[in-house]
């Protein structure tokens, strides 16, 4: 057999290999480009507060240290939606807090579905576990379960990302898709990917 053809038959192998896996899982790290309506040819966004309205219910005694469990998405797959809320307090203290996504593909074929922690942290609100005040605003750090690290700080009039795993969902401190308008304050706004429905648990 010639070079040529043994090269051949592996590039085909591995051709068949390829479409093999991109069948198995589909949908890759991530998502190329803005979704964008085609009844109004431009980006459709959903903002809401998070309220008592929307949120799931979970048994504190099953579920220890769960702050708030809320649904994300789904709804239309042209629409960006995303929440508003103040970081609770419990994850701003002295032992930080994790935020749980469990998210969904909904246009998979196989349902593809993945998980991920955020461990968050930020400096204390006084001098009594390192000095601050040097900076305007309170510095934070996430980690995600599995690798991978951001740095934000809350109400530095600056716009920072805290989290977007996969560019399944992301959670920032300005709006991302709408006007970039920075939230203030230790607000924090989360948007998941019209593709995608997510069920989120904040955490002590």
């Amino acid at each position: 057999m010639s070079h040529g053809r043994t090269i051949l038959i592996a590039l085909s192998l591995m051709s068949t290999v390829t479409s093999a896996l991109a069948q198995e899982n589909p949908i890759n790290e991530g998502f190329g480009g803005i979704v964008i309506d085609p009844k109004t040819k431009s980006i459709a966004v959903e903002v809401q507060d998070l309220d008592g309205a929307n949120a799931l219910t979970v048994d504190p005694k099953t579920h220890p240290g769960t702050i708030a469990a809320f649904p994300l998405g789904g709804e239309d797959i042209y629409t960006y939606f995303c929440r508003v809320f103040e970081m609770p307090q419990q994850m701003l203290d002295v032992d930080g807090g994790t935020i749980r996504l469990i998210m969904q593909h909904e246009l998979d074929p196989y349902d593809q579905m993945r998980m991920i922690d955020e461990h968050i942290a930020t400096e204390w609100s006084d001098d009594t576990y390192g000095k601050r005040g040097r900076y305007a605003g309170r510095y934070g750090w996430t980690r995600q379960s599995g690798g991978g690290d951001y740095s934000w700080v809350l109400g530095d009039q600056v716009a920072h990302n805290i989290a977007a795993p996969w560019g399944w969902i992301w959670i920032d401190d300005f709006a991302r898709f709408g006007n970039g308008q920075l939230l203030g304050g230790n607000k924090v706004q989360m948007c998941v990917h019209p593709h995608v429905t997510a069920r989120v648990f904040l955490r002590d």
